[in-house]
């Protein structure tokens, strides 16, 4: 009995990174880079998602971050992703 619960566990794929099999926002035509190259990717934005002011029709992106973990925006599988072309 042993055996065949091992021999079972032993042919499901092992996936130790969590979420590595989700598309990555930095390859997406919709991210937005931070101007700082140490937070270009902890701070970049995406533009599908943002808020525009009324009066100057300036536009606040979200970051990708907050997009990635709402599932009313992006999500975590990466519902909007398109990736550049390279």
């Amino acid at each position: 009995m042993k055996v065949k619960l091992l021999f079972i566990f032993s042919l499901q794929p092992k996936n130790f990174i969590k979420n590595s099999e989700n598309p990555t926002c930095k390859d997406c035509i919709h991210f937005i880079e931070d101007k700082d190259l140490y937070n270009k990717y902890y701070l970049g934005k995406c533009n599908l998602f943002g808020d525009k002011d009324n009066i100057s029709g300036e536009i606040n992106y979200n970051y990708a971050k907050t997009c990635r973990n709402s599932n009313n925006l992006c999500g975590n599988n990466g519902k909007y992703y398109e990736k550049k072309l390279v």
